[in-house]
């Protein structure tokens, strides 16, 4: 054992995690080690060369039957690992996870698997603590989290059990405390995806910026709930952002209508007809598209097409093509039904779905002209 610490010394303390656990690890030399899962039907085997992947803060690769799923979690044969965190709707519970060392694992069974919720288990500490939890930021240990594991696990994939069990862990556990558990993300990094600080962010001088700016007099607004709309949006995350600006835009598409059909009426060319057709508006995507049309000038209409175009978020440069693309975004997040899943769009805390923060910038730019255009 002592030439095995001479070896890879940065693992010691990880190794000694194991001690009075239910995984086991042994030495076999000065370079293999071998993990017991309970309920697993095959050992850990980590050689030389996973050792020093791990050593050298990198995720091990080419071992069969281990796969990482990101910075989230992992799963070995019958055997699955996911850290989670355990929130309250409104308060921060930042010493949570230390409630439970002095509570036993919440355990119950899914089919003929286990799952158990407790503290972070000492292995998925040794494979995954050196790769993610150092940072330019802070430095902070996995044992203490909690983490959600699903033991013997022969008949179903790993992330379907992981839905699964979340489920009862949400409606039949933690609802009584009003709690809610959700996979948890563990790298720590400095996010910054329109490169906006190109790497170099300081606050300070940041804002100096805008607050060297003249005292402009802003124009007033004639109704809140759109800005409220807007603030939420900027509050909030992925699909539920991209659906609050997206009710910016209903919001007028009634008031839209009546300013077409203003604009109409002292128009002396134009007949019954058209006027009729301009109130008849009662379609939704045909509102969409009568109102991206009134907010949006020439320019800005060429350069969120060409936006829209080289992120294949649309196959044509054609307004009426990106309106309906814009409404059926929002139809595959807003329904569920079972007989159209393959156009439904469902949250999926694995991945990310690239388009969706493309589809965010536009519908933000939108919402902003829809507010300044309609609501002053």
């Amino acid at each position: 054992m002592e030439g095995f610490f001479e070896e890879y010394s940065e693992l010691e303390d990880y190794v000694q995690c194991f001690d009075n656990s239910d995984f086991t690890l042994s030495i076999n030399g000065k370079n293999q080690v071998s993990i017991t899962i309970p309920h697993c039907e095959k050992n850990l085997i980590l050689k030389k060369r996973s050792l020093l992947q791990i050593e050298g803060c990198r995720l091990v690769t080419g071992i069969k039957g281990l796969s990482f799923l990101g910075d989230r979690g992992f799963t070995f044969n019958n055997y699955a690992e996911f850290f989670v965190d355990i929130n309250h709707p409104k308060y921060a519970l930042l010493d949570f996870e230390s409630a439970w060392p002095t509570a036993k694992p919440l355990q119950f069974k899914i089919d003929e698997a286990t799952i158990s919720l407790g503290l972070a288990s000492p292995l998925i500490v040794f494979l995954m603590e050196l790769p993610f939890c150092d940072s330019n930021f802070f430095h902070y240990g996995f044992a203490p989290l909690a983490t959600l594991k699903i033991f013997n696990n022969n008949t179903q994939e790993s992330k379907n059990m992981f839905h699964k069990a979340l489920f009862y862990l949400n409606s039949h556990y933690l609802k009584t405390l009003n709690l809610y558990a959700t996979l948890k993300n563990v790298s720590v990094q400095f996010e910054d995806p329109l490169k906006i600080y190109n790497g170099t962010f300081d606050p300070p001088k940041e804002f100096q910026k805008i607050t060297r700016t003249r005292k402009w007099k802003r124009t007033d607004f004639s109704n809140c709930e759109p800005l409220i709309l807007y603030n939420h949006a900027c509050a909030s995350e992925s699909e539920e952002k991209f659906i609050a600006l997206y009710r910016i835009l209903e919001f007028h598409f009634n008031r839209n209508r009546l300013k077409v059909l203003k604009n109409l009426r002292y128009k002396e060319n134009i007949s019954e007809a058209k006027l009729l057709k301009s109130i008849d508006l009662k379609d939704e995507l045909k509102q969409l598209k009568s109102l991206l049309k009134e907010i949006t000038t020439p320019a800005l209409k060429k350069r969120i097409l060409k936006y829209a175009k080289s992120n294949a978020l649309i196959t044509k440069e054609n307004f009426d093509h990106l309106a309906q693309k814009l409404y059926d975004y929002r139809n595959a997040i807003v329904h569920a039904k079972e007989t159209k899943l393959d156009k439904v769009r469902l949250p999926d805390p694995f991945s990310q779905n690239p388009k969706t923060g493309k589809w965010i910038s536009i519908a933000r730019e939108l919402a902003e002209r829809a507010i300044v255009k309609l609501n002053t």
